[in-house]
């Protein structure tokens, strides 16, 4: 069996255009499917922002309502929470006319707060 020359550089060139339309269809197709990827992820970020921006809002709304408390509240919330969290702490008042009885602390190594 004896092949033409010509029909065979026709059979492959045939055959190599067919092989570059696949890869231009797959390429395609991987082009198409990364833009829709990017989509919906920019989608799911907007929803994801319109949904932190309603939440902020409604809580600036509710505090909003609130009323500040008052120093002696404040005070009184202080010094529950000095009993509560440190009652192994010894709180120093006016560090600077306990000189003595800081440099004694420091020297012991006991766990204590200047205010």
């Amino acid at each position: 069996m004896k092949f033409n020359g010509t029909a065979l550089r026709k059979n492959n060139a045939q055959i190599v255009l067919n092989k570059k339309d696949e890869k231009g269809r797959l390429y395609r197709f991987i082009g198409a499917f990364v833009v829709l990827l990017a989509l919906l992820i920019v989608a799911l970020l907007a929803l994801m922002l319109k949904l932190s921006s309603e939440n902020t809002n409604s809580e600036v709304s509710k505090l909003s309502h609130l009323e500040l408390p008052s120093e002696d509240s404040i005070l009184q919330l202080e010094e529950r929470w000095y009993v509560q969290e440190a009652p192994d702490t010894i709180f120093i008042e006016e560090a600077s006319n306990n000189d003595k009885l800081r440099s004694e602390m420091q020297r012991l190594k006991l766990p204590y707060v200047l205010f």
